[in-house]
């Protein structure tokens, strides 16, 4: 009966984290003045790749094109960062 309860507050809680996630993002990205449209990109982006990641956590298979996806918004963001340094 425990091992059943542990099993589904765990559940929950993964589900709860990245709702988290996702609703901080959108306030962060809402918080950027219209002006510094590249930055509500970025993250929106950024978003993206941690919903791929969740998304293909949760298949056994993922479609070419989606990884291919994933893997230009990651590029993206890493061309960014090194931008920045």
């Amino acid at each position: 009966m425990q091992a059943a309860y542990n099993s589904e507050v765990s559940a929950l809680k993964a589900q709860i984290q990245p709702h988290f996630l996702f609703n901080t993002l959108n306030s962060i990205s809402a918080s950027v003045p219209k002006e510094m449209e590249h930055t509500r990109e970025l993250i929106a982006k950024l978003a993206d790749t941690f919903r791929y990641s969740l998304q293909a956590s949760e298949q056994e298979f993922i479609l070419l094109q989606h990884e291919l996806d994933f893997t230009k918004v990651t590029l993206d963001l890493e061309k960014e960062r090194l931008k920045k340094d």
